[in-house]
């Protein structure tokens, strides 16, 4: 696996003495910037599903019946995370757990034309005014909540709590002549709330 180190170095150049609590805001002040542009790093293999938490099992089983799933253990710059890939009513999901079984959140595949009007057209204003030219490549419809939650609106059934939408944003850029792959994560509404460098080529565990 893969080591990173990630270094904030922050200098001002002053005639007076700064205090650390003022140092201390500079740096917080940084850190928003920081996030919105860190790298993704990811790597990811088939498990057997005797490897899995029996939390997450349990929670597709009872959400998505006994539809064939695929199961993969992916290993980031935090750690790494168990997803479920498969087909459910031919559409195309991935669900992702934490190392112990709790559901981080659900992606559905979608294509950009399934996209809310409005929220299209600020992600697509979003990527002509941020680079020279951009191509979205992958674009997943995001669900994160309670997991009770989740499963009922998957299942479309009544949903008594509230879950959040985001859409994730996979695309190739080309900014004064440099190609980079970034993925970016919107808002409901397409406001942009992320942006990381795809710094590993993307691998071939796309299959459902």
């Amino acid at each position: 696996m893969v080591n990173f180190k990630f270094v904030i170095l922050l200098k001002v150049k002053s005639s007076l003495p700064i205090t650390w609590p003022a140092r201390l805001a500079l740096l917080l002040a940084c850190l928003p910037l920081w996030l919105l542009a860190q790298p993704k790093y990811e790597r990811e293999y088939r498990v057997g599903s005797q490897q899995l938490p029996v939390e997450a099992r349990q929670f597709v089983a009872t959400t998505f019946g006994s539809t064939r799933v695929k199961w993969y253990k992916e290993e980031n710059l935090s750690g790494y995370t168990y997803e479920a890939k498969l087909r459910w009513h031919r559409k195309k999901y991935s669900v992702e757990f934490d190392s112990t079984g709790q559901l981080q959140d659900i992606e559905l595949l979608i294509k950009a034309r399934q996209l809310p009007a409005a929220t299209r057209h600020q992600i697509e204003t979003y990527l002509q005014k941020a680079y020279d030219k951009a191509k979205i490549t992958r674009l997943q419809q995001q669900w994160s909540g309670p997991a009770a939650c989740l499963s009922a609106a998957i299942r479309e059934e009544e949903v008594s709590c509230a879950y959040t939408i985001h859409y994730e944003v996979e695309a190739f850029t080309q900014q004064a002549g440099k190609r980079v792959p970034y993925e970016l994560l919107f808002d409901e509404g397409g406001k942009l709330l992320s942006r990381r460098e795809i710094i590993d080529a993307p691998n071939t565990n796309l299959v459902y």
